[in-house]
Parts: C-alpha cells; structure tokens; sequence
C-alpha cells in the first residue's frame, strides 16, 4: 500500500510554534538555516475531488457576516501613514534633514537650485530650510488620496469580504487570492507581483489544477520555495483578524495561514503572529518597546536594521513610533528613522490608534 506523503503546509503544521519568541532580528542564526513555515488551517488532511462550485453546493453551512468587530478608524489610520509615508519611501536611515530632502526631491528642480544655494551654509541652516520644505511635502501627502499597496491590500480584503458567502478555509483562500490577483492597484513589490502571476497561471491551466488542494498545495509549495521575508504581509493582519474573528475562526490561526500563501520565511511569520498579539492585546505593545530595546537609536539600528526590509523589523520600526505621544509626532518619528517608511508608518498608525481605543 502507498504510503501518503504530506503537503507542505500540512508539515509546518506540525512545525510552527504557538507562542511568539523575541530574537533579535534578521540576523538571527534561523534565517540563515530557513524552515518551511507555511502554517496553517487551510489545508486539511483530505483529498478534495469536487470542484469549488460542487463543494459550496454540498456545504450546509454558509455564512454572510458583517465584519463587526472593525474599527474603520484603525483602517483609515493604516491607510494615512501609508499616504503620509509614500513620499519618504526608500530613504536611507536617520538621513539628515537636507539629504532627506536631496533624496526625495532629486527630480525637483526648484528643491534643486535651492540645495545648491544653500551648499554653502551651515549644515543647521540647510537643514533648517529643507525641513520647511519636507512639511509641505508631508501636508500634501496627507491630503492625497494616493496610496501604495498597503493600501490596496486592505481595500482589496474589505471590498472581497463584504458580502461575502463564506463556507470553508480552503474556499476562501482561493476566492480571496484570485480577487487579489484581478483587483489589485499598482505599486507592489516582487513577492506579489510573482504571486499574481502563479495566480493567473493557476487559473488559466484548469485542467492540471482542478481542485482546491490541487490549487492551493502548488501556491503552498512555490510561497515555501520563495520564503519571502517581506512586509508586505503585515497590511492583510488587521483586517484578517478582524474578519475571522466575525466568522467564529480562531484569529491568529486564520491570518497566519492566509499571508503564509505569499510571506513563508519565519521573520514573516514571527511579525505576523507577534502582530496578532498586538491586535489581540495593545498594551503589549509598551511591554515589547521596553523589553527588545528600541528606545535606544544605537541598539535600534545594531540590532534590526539591515540591509532589507523586512517584515519583522519593519514591525519593530513600527512599534518604535507608536510609542509617541501624538498622531504627528508618530509620523516624524518615522521619516526621522528613514528605510522603507510607507509600510512602517502604516503600521505604527495601526498600532498608535490601538493604543488610543484601548487609553479611551
């Protein structure tokens, strides 16, 4: 008799922790020895034979729930940093305010003849002076409409769950990741848009995949191969959590095995889950400032800042943030520290306006 092999995600099943551990970043001895870490609810130990159309007609439960436990004021803060964020995106970090300012504003012509002039003057009065000028450019992204694909994950997830007929994990999965791969915006990095293309790839070739674990074993096992450590992940947790919570789903189960489909690598999944932490409790996020040691810019920059962004130190560049006293002073903070600063900011307004439901 044949022996049954797993999948991928039925193994890191039996892989992933359940409680979240602290580690001092992407340097850490793990990520130089990468595990598959796919987690999950979504596979089960099943064969599915039926088509998608076929198992939703033989489900006797389905369930259209409003997504109650939503705080839209909490989205919309997510959506303002990475509006606020954007035009800071790709600075180096703790970049003096005068070449903050060259950075973004290379193609300017007027911020170029007026860093010219002011070459010759005191680093304090050219940095003076390019600060007047980063405030202009920080009001009128915070007018903006214009979001990157932060955004348009969370718009994606509301607009795909709203109404929404949910029957099973691994049917929504699949629903969810070819609404993505139809409706997202522009701005995506290389891990979704080599997504979007296995995706569409997936779609387009029924006959060799005509199943849900068909489907989702060959996302499951190319996410594994790619063990991306982005933070792309990070903009799907609140809203995820948010909705599994509706649906009676355990949360952070939920949100682990949905982002695993494009984010595998474990600083990923360490990020995700310690977020759904955050999510599930706020103040924990004072107990991990003080506990990891961010306060201190030198310990800060030693021991999560490398060369990337990833998904766990963008969280803990987040959290750094979160700890200011106001709304603006967390976006400062943010374009103070410099790197990937659209998603980090995004992310410590999630957090800081968390903070602030729970103080209220």
């Amino acid at each position: 008799m044949e022996q049954a092999t797993e999948t991928p995600l039925e193994v890191s099943r039996r892989m992933l922790p359940n409680a979240t551990h602290s580690r001092p970043g992407p340097d850490d001895p793990i990520f130089r020895e990468p595990i598959t870490i796919t987690s999950g609810r979504f596979m089960k130990p099943k064969e599915y034979q039926q088509t998608g159309t076929d198992r939703r007609q033989e489900t006797t439960t389905t369930k259209i729930t409003e997504v109650t436990h939503m705080d839209m004021n909490i989205i919309e803060a997510f959506k303002r940093g990475d509006r606020a964020g954007l035009p800071f995106e790709g600075c180096t970090l703790f970049p003096q305010q005068f070449n903050l300012l060259h950075q973004i504003d290379k193609s300017d012509a007027v911020s170029g003849i007026l860093m010219e002039v002011l070459s010759d003057f005191s680093q304090e009065i050219r940095d003076k002076a390019a600060g007047k000028l980063i405030d202009r450019r920080l009001a009128l992204a915070l007018k903006s409409n214009h979001g990157s694909d932060e955004s348009s994950i969370v718009d994606c997830f509301l607009k795909f769950t709203e109404g929404y007929a949910f029957t099973t994990d691994e049917q929504f999965t699949w629903d969810w990741l070819c609404y993505h791969q139809q409706h997202h915006g522009t701005g995506y990095g290389r891990t979704y848009r080599d997504h979007f293309n296995l995706v569409a790839h997936i779609i387009r070739h029924g006959d060799t995949y005509p199943d849900l674990r068909s489907k989702t074993k060959k996302l499951s096992e190319i996410s594994a191969e790619a063990d991306s450590f982005g933070n792309g992940c990070l903009a799907l947790c609140y809203p995820a959590y948010c909705y599994a919570e509706s649906i009676g789903e355990i949360p952070v189960e939920f949100v682990r095995g949905l982002t695993s489909f494009t984010h595998s690598n474990p600083d990923a999944m360490e990020a995700v889950t310690r977020l759904c932490a955050f999510i599930e409790d706020p103040t924990t996020i004072a107990d991990f400032y003080q506990d990891s040691g961010v306060a201190d810019d030198e310990l800060f920059r030693e021991r999560y800042c490398g060369d990337h962004a990833t998904a766990f130190n963008t969280l803990v560049t987040a959290v750094k943030c979160a700890m200011k006293n106001t709304e603006m002073d967390v976006i400062r903070e943010a374009i103070r520290i410099g790197g990937d600063v659209d998603s980090s900011l995004a992310t410590a307004l999630l957090l800081w306006t968390m903070k602030q439901v729970i103080n209220e």
